[in-house]
């Protein structure tokens, strides 16, 4: 419910194709299942896939569901503790995500 509010509230909605958050699944992070179901709906196989985020639930969820992850320095975790989770790549900014992709 949140998630629609702020994409609205920032203009930047139409710029989903698809959008959960943790009222859209049963199992929530770091279960798979939300990543999984992403994948399935683009018709993509998970290592297709790119997870980016900040958080253990993130990248706990990307390892479990064999999903490449990009964990975020300026998000709600430090980046000491993000290393010790051993992401597969971790980005200082937004526009790192270009060289990425």
């Amino acid at each position: 419910v949140y998630t629609e509010i702020i994409l609205d509230h920032f203009h930047i909605k139409r710029y989903f194709d698809l959008i959960l958050g943790g009222d859209s699944v049963i199992r929530k992070k770091p279960h798979p299942e939300p990543l999984l179901r992403v994948a399935k709906h683009f018709n993509s196989k998970p290592e297709q896939c790119l997870m980016v985020g900040d958080s253990e639930k993130d990248i706990a969820a990307a390892k479990s569901a064999e999903v490449p992850v990009a964990a975020v320095t300026y998000g709600m975790r430090p980046k000491v503790l993000l290393e010790k989770l051993k992401p597969d790549m971790i980005i200082d900014n937004f526009e790192d995500l270009l060289t990425i992709i």
